[in-house]
């Protein structure tokens, strides 16, 4: 008994108070730590100590009580007006050093703890939407991370990331998050490194599995920061490891499984090529019949022609679409939608990097080309919802903005695809949402473009299509989300700006 101290939480007094937090604590680590019993096995066990030690017990340990207590204070209550226990007494409780962190009085994170540190714990659990539905993906990932140094580093070095892309305007308090999230990202570069220079051969076990995921991690960490040489650096790393160790095929992981493939995808647009990497994932998509239906309409078969006969545009849309319903859905499941994000993004970047990709000399090849960078970008914005300030939605953003430059002198895209291109339009300024000159121009562009669109030649006569209904109509031929591409349009619609034909062909044809 050496290794402990009993405390009495009773005044001088004789009133009974409550243990203090730092004993609770304690004696729920206990708890913990010596594992955890049914409540039958617990019921049954309190009932065989009570009869073992009933005579043993009879008698003892009673302390001595006022008799006036009860008569000076009707009704059993104290002087504050709160009631007394029924059986007042000595509690004991077992008490030892403990942290006097509110934010985790248990002392369980693996790493040091500061106020940095809980601010971006708490961002990760509350506002850290990465590649994630509303529920699910952060609640498996936190536990993992939990169990390993390097992983949590890599963990809040990403929120850090993700935070500083998602408002890096703000002062103070963020600008010390993004201090600590470089602090993090170091430390995480530490132990991985010296990790690797303990080990001649890499072992296949759950400390390398958390390694790898830490270096995935740090791949995305990269990615956000606009680092995609780094980022690259990370994920031949990763490669190589699993080279080493047999193969990604002989890890069955969830947690590494994902983080390498989110990562590998990340980069992979970010630098416009094709993924290093296979899906990894296990399973299939469950949907409900109801999405299903609700992604088929409108129908898609416009694509075909766009496609040069190939049904790659409709089965990217026909993704896209599917998860937009899916993401707002509360029956399907997180994974579901994480592997058909994945799949859409595969799909994607094979169709605009692969060795197969279409040509680009004709008009409408052009424009399909231009139509799946405006896809992949709705991907990455609305249900990705990677931050539009990250220079990686920057760097798409540019792309679409480059590939719709080099199309729209060519007289033949204007001849009956007009509801095409200010669906362009749209996309573009919704990845033009950044205070960054450079997609400051980049948006005035793309509303210049939405706006020449507006007017149509019709039986002769030139009209103005201003009205919501039917913009939304013309629009949901191809990709929309009602909550936020609406707020976009209300905007630019309703601004009440007069289209005027000549400013806008100077502007797109000068």
């Amino acid at each position: 008994m050496s290794g402990y101290k009993f405390i009495i939480t009773s005044d001088a007094d004789g009133k009974a108070a409550s243990a203090g937090s730092a004993a609770k604590s304690h004696a729920i680590r206990a708890g913990i730590r010596n594992g955890w019993m049914s409540p039958g096995a617990i019921g049954a066990e309190r009932s065989r100590d009570t009869v073992r030690c009933k005579k043993e017990l009879n008698g003892r340990y009673r302390l001595p009580r006022d008799k006036g207590t009860r008569r000076d204070h009707p009704n059993g209550r104290d002087k504050t007006g709160l009631r007394q226990s029924g059986r007042p007494g000595r509690m004991l409780a077992i008490s030892t050093t403990l942290s006097e962190t509110v934010f985790d009085p248990f002392d369980s994170l693996p790493i040091p703890q500061n106020r940095q540190v809980e601010e971006l714990i708490s961002y990760f659990l509350s506002r850290f939407n990465l590649n994630a539905s509303s529920k699910g993906p952060k609640m498996l990932w936190f536990p993992y991370a939990m169990q390993s140094v390097p992983a949590m580093c890599s963990t809040l070095a990403l929120t850090a990331a993700y935070c500083t892309a998602k408002a890096p305007l703000l002062e103070g308090s963020n600008s010390d998050l993004q201090q600590e999230g470089l602090r993090q990202k170091g430390e995480a570069m530490r132990l991985i490194g010296k990790w690797l220079s303990q080990v001649d051969v890499v072992p296949q076990d759950a400390q390398s599995a958390f390694f790898v995921t830490s270096i995935s991690t740090l791949a995305c960490v990269e990615v956000l920061q606009g680092n995609f040489e780094a980022a690259d650096t990370h994920l031949v790393g990763v490669r190589n490891l699993l080279h080493s160790l047999g193969g990604h095929e002989r890890f069955r992981d969830e947690i590494l499984c994902k983080s390498i493939n989110i990562a590998d995808i990340l980069l992979a647009a970010g630098l416009g090529r094709v993924p290093l990497f296979p899906l990894l994932h296990s399973g299939a998509v469950d949907l409900p019949d109801e999405i299903y239906k609700q992604a088929s309409e409108p129908p898609l078969d416009h694509l075909i022609s766009l496609g040069g006969g190939s049904n790659d545009l409709v089965q990217i849309f026909s993704y896209l679409r599917q998860a937009t319903y899916a993401k707002g859905s509360d029956v399907v499941t997180p994974e579901s939608l994480r592997i058909l994000m994945n799949l859409a993004d595969h799909c994607i970047l094979r169709h605009l990097y692969g060795s197969s990709c279409q040509d680009t000399s004709t008009s409408s090849q052009r424009l399909a080309i231009a139509i799946t960078l405006a896809a992949h970008l709705f991907m990455y914005v609305i249900l990705r919802e990677v931050p539009t300030n990250s220079l990686l939605v920057r760097t798409m953003g540019s792309r679409l903005h480059k590939a719709v430059q080099e199309m729209v002198d060519d007289e033949d895209i204007w001849q009956g695809h007009f509801d095409a291109l200010q669906w362009i339009a749209c996309v573009g300024l919704l990845g033009a949402g950044t205070e960054a000159s450079d997609m400051r121009d980049k948006g005035q562009y793309f509303v210049a473009l939405f706006e020449s669109c507006t007017v149509r030649s019709r039986n002769g006569l030139r009209i103005e299509v201003r009205d919501p209904a039917e913009l939304e109509r013309c629009l949901s031929k191809f990709l929309w989300d009602g909550k936020r591409c609406n707020r976009m349009l209300q905007v630019v619609v309703g601004s009440g700006v007069p289209v005027r034909l000549d400013l806008i062909e100077n502007y797109l044809f000068r």
